[in-house]
């Protein structure tokens, strides 16, 4: 638990003052931690993640460019749901070690791409 007042209200909020030893705390709450907190570590961490979302959108404007994503696809929201899988696997496998979190991900996003693809 952190020892500073403000920080432990931070985690507190996020729902991690009563750790269950028997299991990691969701990166839900790890990430509500860190949004929670103030400071240099959680501005450089958000601008890092701002960063990445906003690099994944033009990739996915890209795609739609050279026509292996659908124009009418939500840019946007594609971008989002990429986005969700590739935090949720990195997260679980943070927490578990296994490979598992990563080759769901990796399925789950080839076939989202392939339901975005333009009509054939």
């Amino acid at each position: 638990m952190p020892e500073d007042p403000e920080q432990q209200r931070a985690y507190e909020s996020s729902g991690c003052s009563q750790p269950d030893e028997n299991r990691a705390p969701s990166g839900f709450r790890i990430a509500s931690a860190l949004i929670a907190a103030l400071g240099p570590v959680r501005d450089g961490a958000v601008q890092v993640l701002d960063e990445f979302s906003r690099q994944l959108e033009t990739a996915v404007r890209e795609a739609q460019a050279e026509g292996a994503i659908d124009p009418e696809e939500d840019a946007e929201q594609l971008a989002f749901e990429l986005d969700a899988y590739l935090s949720l696997a990195n997260t679980q496998f943070a927490l578990s070690q296994e490979s598992a979190p990563i080759d769901r991900a990796r399925s789950a996003l080839e076939e989202r791409i392939k339901a975005a693809a333009p009509a054939a």
